[in-house]
């Protein structure tokens, strides 16, 4: 795969590569570094455990989709005299 990508930045006279992908294509990223391409990475995962960031793209939006569904969880759970139990995903969720 990464001589595809080697070949078709030689064909196509590219200089960089943005990549926005999270943890999963990490080793291809890193190949593509290690046989001469430049690679610029944006951190991309809701859980926001990316060293060196203060916040990763998809966090901010994972985060207000939470609020909202427990906020209406929370309304609900009030009305029937109920307890709600909400878990969140995430790759730590059930941990």
């Amino acid at each position: 795969m990464t001589e595809t990508i080697v070949n078709n930045y030689d064909q196509w006279a590219s200089t960089d590569r943005l990549s926005r992908r999270g943890r999963s294509r990490r080793k291809m990223r890193c190949a593509c570094h290690q046989a001469g391409l430049n690679v610029i990475t944006l951190p991309k995962t809701i859980d926001n455990d990316v060293a060196m960031t203060d916040a990763t793209f998809g966090y901010a939006t994972a985060m207000d989709i939470a609020t909202q569904t427990i906020d209406r969880l929370h309304s609900t759970a009030h009305s029937h005299h109920r307890i709600i139990v909400a878990e969140i995903m995430g790759h730590r969720a059930g941990c």
